[in-house]
C-alpha cells in the first residue's frame, strides 16, 4: 500500500504539515467508478448557492442537465451582461506559473536546448518571462495549511499533482508513494501561432504514471477563441489518449497568456463559456469525463462557471490561498504551484479532490422507472414506479431540446405538471428519488447517499390531436379506413369493433390510412373503426363514434349467357345484402349501372347489339354501403334469337325457314315431339344458310313436331324460342 495522505475534512480546516515525505503533491483526486456515479460527473446536483430550498425557486440539480447546444458567438457585444476580458486574470493558474518553476540547470534537463522552437508553448513563454527555478536539486519544502469550505464537511479529500514537460523527468514510482492521482499535460495551443502541439514528455509521463496505481487524467492548455477550435483541441487530445485507460477527466485548461491570442480576442463571457462547453461535449461524446480548469478570477468574471456545472461538467478551481473563496461549484482545487513531491525535482502544482460521503453505491437509491406521461385535467400527469427507501421525488421537465427545469417535489409516485401543452410540442420528464426530508436531502445535495440517479432519456409527452376519421370504404382486399394526419404523430393505432362489442386494436399504421384484410371480416356485419395518434408512449384521444359500414363480400359471378330476349347474368348471393347493382360495359368503355335488383340473377334486354361482347359485374348493397366488385367482370357476346318464320311440308320432309342473325357464324336446329325434350338435330355452319329440311326418314307420319333455332358464334350462343313452331308430319 502506498504512503498516501488522505484526509477527512470535518471541522472545515485541514492542516498539512511536517510531511513524512520530503514533498507533498496535490492534484486531481481519485475518482470513483463512473458506473457508480462518482463525483456526480454527470449526476451532480445544482451547486448554486441558495438559502431557499423551495424546489420551485431553484434550478435544482442542474449539473445533471445535458448542456445546451453550443454555438459559436462571434458578436462580442451580443450580450450586455457579458464582460469583455481585460486580461486581469493573472498569477493564479498553474499554467501561468509552472513554467516559472524551471531550473537553472537547464543543460541537465534538456528543457531549454531549443528555446526558439519552444517559444510558442505558453508555459515556456511564461517561464522565460518569470525566470528559472531549480529543477534538478530543489531541497526547499513548504508546509501547507488549507481551510476547506464547509460544504465539504465529511467529504473525503485526496491529494494529487498536475505536471507538464516543465517538471522534467519524473520518477513515477516514487511519486505514487505520496499522492493519489496525477493529471498530465497532453498538449497545448500556441499563444501566438495558435498551432496545436504535443507535450514532448506526454508519452513517457502517461505510460509510466499508468504503470503505477495512480489515477490518471489528461489536460490540454487551450487558447481556443472559437467553438470550432475547442472541438479541434478536444479531438487533438482524444487522439493522444487513444489506447490509454483514464480514471480521471480530460481537462480543458482555459486561461490567459499575457498578450496571447485568447487574451487579445476580447470575447464575451458567453463566447468563452460556449468554447468550454463545446470542448466538454466533444470529450463526453467520445466516452470520457470532461472538466474545465480556470482560476478564481476567470471563473468569477470571465466565464459563466455555473452554466458549465449545470451542463454536467466539473470545475477545477485554481486559487493559491489558504482558503478558496470562489462561491461557485467545484470538485477540484489547485491550491499551490510551489509544492514539492518526492520523485519530482523542483516545484509542482498540488491539488485537492473532494469526494462525497457514502460512496458505497449499494446504499444508493435506485433510479426511478418512469411509467407514463399523459394528458390529464389541468395538465400532464407524470407517473413512475416507487423506489424502495425513497421519501420523496424531484420532478424535471424540458421542452424540445431545451435544458431541464425543476418542477417540484412530491412524496407521491405521480406529479401533475399544470401546463397547457402546445399541439405537437415534445415535453420530456424525468425524476430523482431522495431520502429523508427534502430540506435535508437538499442540504446534502452533493451526497450520493441521499439522491438517486435519473433517466437522461426521460419519458416524452407529446400533445397529439385526435385524428379525424374521414372514411371507411370497401376495396378489393377488405375495408380501407382513412383519417386526417396529425402533427408529431409517429404512427397510428387502428381500432375496430362490431356493433355491440368493444374496441379491439387491430393494427399500427405509419400513414393516415389502413386496409383491414377481408379475411378477418364477415359479410353482413357492421364494423366501426377509429384511430389514435402515437408518439412513443404518448397516445391521442380517439373519435368514439368512428366511421362505420356494413361489410359486404364481393359477389361471385357464376354465368353470363344468352336468354330468349337478352343476356342473363347469375351470381352467388351475398350475406347481408339488401340488393345488388348490376353494371355493364363494352371493351374500352367505363362501367355503367343498368339495374338495381333484389335477386341474384338478372336478364339484360336493354339496347343489345348482335355481335357485340358485353362485360358485366355486380355490387351488393345494404343501405348506402356497397361491396366491392369483380373488376374483370364476366363477359359474353350478344346474338339475337333467330326468328323461325315457318315450318312447311316438303317432298323430303319438313322444311324450316328462319331469318339470319348478324354476327352469327352458324345455327343449331332443335326438334322435339309433343311431350318430349329438345334435341339438337343439325348444325348449320354456313351463316348465310337460313333453310333446313328435316328428312322424312327421321319422322313419323301423323306426329306433331316442334322446332326452334339458335344462332351461335365463337364466343356466344343466342337465345331460342322455347315455344317454337309446330307442324304435323304427313308422309
Amino acid at each position: 500500500m502506498k504512503n498516501r495522505f488522505i484526509s477527512l475534512c470535518v471541522a472545515g480546516t485541514l492542516l498539512i504539515s511536517s510531511f513524512s515525505v520530503p514533498a507533498m503533491a496535490s492534484g486531481l483526486t481519485e475518482e470513483e467508478n463512473p458506473a457508480e456515479a462518482t463525483a456526480f460527473e454527470e449526476e451532480e446536483f445544482d451547486n448554486q448557492e441558495t438559502t431557499d430550498q423551495d424546489p420551485s425557486q431553484t434550478d435544482g440539480f442542474q449539473a445533471e442537465d445535458p448542456p445546451d447546444e453550443v454555438t459559436e458567438n462571434t458578436d462580442t457585444a451580443a450580450n450586455s451582461s457579458d464582460t469583455t476580458d481585460s486580461g486581469s486574470s493573472s498569477g493564479f493558474t498553474a499554467e501561468e506559473t509552472d513554467e516559472q518553476e524551471a531550473a537553472d540547470g537547464q543543460e541537465d534537463t534538456g528543457l531549454y536546448q531549443n528555446q526558439e522552437a519552444n517559444y510558442d508553448d505558453p508555459q515556456f513563454v511564461n517561464h522565460l518571462d518569470e525566470g528559472f527555478f531549480d529543477l534538478t536539486g530543489a531541497t526547499a519544502r513548504a508546509s501547507y495549511g488549507s481551510t476547506h469550505d464547509s460544504r465539504f464537511d465529511d467529504y473525503t479529500i485526496e491529494d494529487g499533482i498536475d505536471v507538464s514537460q516543465w517538471n522534467g523527468d519524473i520518477q513515477w514510482e516514487t511519486v505514487a508513494d505520496s499522492v493519489d492521482f496525477a493529471i498530465i499535460r497532453g498538449g497545448y495551443r500556441g499563444t501566438g501561432s495558435g498551432t496545436l502541439n504535443t507535450d514532448p514528455y506526454f508519452s513517457d509521463n502517461i505510460r509510466e504514471a499508468l504503470a503505477t496505481d495512480l489515477d490518471v487524467g489528461v489536460y490540454i492548455y487551450s487558447q481556443a477563441i472559437t467553438t470550432a477550435e475547442a472541438v479541434e483541441e478536444a479531438n487533438y487530445i482524444l487522439d493522444l489518449v487513444d489506447g490509454y485507460s483514464l480514471d480521471l477527466p480530460i481537462v480543458l485548461d482555459y486561461e490567459y497568456a499575457s498578450g496571447g491570442r485568447l487574451e487579445t480576442a476580447n470575447l464575451t463571457n458567453t463566447q468563452r463559456t460556449n468554447i468550454c462547453l463545446a470542448f466538454c461535449e466533444t470529450i463526453e461524446d467520445a466516452g470520457y469525463d470532461a472538466m474545465v480548469y480556470a482560476n478564481q478570477n476567470m471563473l468569477a468574471n470571465d466565464l459563466n462557471g455555473q452554466t458549465i456545472v449545470n451542463a454536467g461538467y466539473e470545475i477545477w478551481l485554481a486559487q493559491y490561498n489558504s482558503a478558496a473563496t470562489y462561491s461557485g461549484d467545484y470538485t477540484y482545487w489547485q491550491y499551490t504551484s510551489s509544492g514539492a513531491v518526492n520523485g519530482i525535482s523542483g516545484n509542482v502544482d498540488l491539488d485537492y479532490h473532494y469526494i462525497e460521503p457514502d460512496p458505497n453505491t449499494s446504499e444508493r437509491l435506485e433510479t426511478p422507472t418512469l411509467a407514463s406521461a399523459s394528458a390529464s385535467d389541468g395538465g400532464v400527469q407524470v407517473s413512475w414506479e416507487p423506489v424502495s427507501g425513497a421519501s420523496g421525488y424531484l420532478v424535471y421537465r424540458k421542452t424540445g431540446d431545451s435544458s431541464w427545469t425543476t418542477l417540484g417535489s412530491t412524496e407521491n409516485t405521480s406529479y401533475l405538471d399544470a401546463i397547457e401543452p402546445e399541439q405537437g410540442a415534445l415535453y420530456t420528464y424525468t425524476v430523482r428519488a431522495y431520502r429523508s426530508t427534502y430540506d435535508e436531502a437538499w442540504a446534502n445535495r452533493y451526497a450520493l447517499y441521499y439522491w438517486s440517479n435519473y433517466s437522461a432519456d426521460g419519458i416524452v409527452y407529446v400533445s397529439l390531436e385526435t385524428p379525424e376519421m374521414t372514411n371507411a370504404t370497401v376495396t378489393a382486399n377488405g375495408v380501407q379506413v382513412t383519417w386526417g394526419a396529425v402533427d408529431a404523430a409517429e404512427s397510428y393505432q387502428v381500432y375496430r369493433r362490431a356493433l355491440g362489442s368493444s374496441w379491439t386494436p387491430i393494427a399500427t399504421s405509419e400513414s393516415a390510412s389502413y386496409t383491414d384484410d377481408a379475411s378477418t371480416l364477415e359479410s353482413g356485419k357492421t364494423y366501426v373503426y377509429t384511430v389514435r395518434a402515437l408518439n412513443g408512449s404518448n397516445r391521442s384521444g380517439y373519435q368514439s363514434t368512428g366511421v362505420r359500414l356494413v361489410y359486404l363480400s364481393t359477389p361471385e359471378l357464376t354465368s353470363a349467357a344468352a336468354a330468349a330476349n337478352g343476356i342473363k347474368i347469375d351470381w352467388n348471393a351475398v350475406e347481408g345484402a339488401e340488393g345488388y347493382d348490376v353494371y355493364r360495359r363494352i371493351s374500352g368503355e367505363s362501367w355503367a349501372k343498368i339495374a338495381s335488383i333484389d335477386t341474384n340473377t338478372y336478364t339484360d334486354t336493354s339496347s343489345l347489339e348482335d355481335g357485340v361482347t358485353y362485360i358485366y359485374t355486380v355490387r351488393a348493397y345494404n343501405g348506402s354501403d356497397r361491396s366491392y366488385y369483380v373488376n374483370t367482370g364476366i363477359r359474353t357476346s350478344y346474338l339475337s334469337m333467330p326468328e323461325l318464320v315457318r315450318v312447311s311440308q316438303s317432298p323430303d320432309g319438313l322444311r324450316l325457314t328462319w331469318r339470319s342473325v348478324d354476327g352469327a357464324t352458324g345455327y343449331y336446329i332443335y326438334r322435339r315431339a309433343l311431350g318430349s325434350s329438345w334435341s339438337r338435330i343439325a348444325n348449320i355452319t354456313d351463316p348465310d344458310t337460313t333453310v333446313y329440311t328435316d328428312d322424312g326418314s327421321n319422322l313419323t307420319a301423323g306426329t306433331t313436331y316442334v322446332y326452334t333455332v339458335r344462332a351461335y358464334n365463337d364466343t356466344a350462343e343466342s337465345g331460342y324460342d322455347s315455344t317454337g313452331v309446330r307442324r304435323e308430319y304427313e308422309a
